[in-house]
């Protein structure tokens, strides 16, 4: 295999070399960055989503309470 050096090669291919990886680090990194954005923002959605479901749940254990008491207080008096 020829190493013989092209005609403007070297250190200003390097460079080119250099810098275009340095740019594909920096559009990585923005990536990561918008990615690890979205998942705080899923992550806060769904502490929300289970907060809400939290908050119906025990308001349905409320109304099932205020039903359950007044069927017993017929059965109550059925059996008197």
């Amino acid at each position: 295999m020829d190493r013989t050096p092209l005609p403007g090669s070297g250190c200003t291919r390097s460079r080119g070399l250099l810098d275009l990886v340095r740019a594909q680090e920096q559009q990585h990194a923005s990536l990561v960055a918008a990615h690890d954005e979205e998942i705080r923002r899923l992550e806060a959605e769904l502490d929300a989503q289970r907060q809400t479901l939290s908050e119906q749940a025990d308001e349905l254990d409320s109304r099932k309470t205020r039903i359950e008491h007044p069927k017993l207080m017929v059965e109550k008096f059925r059996h008197l």
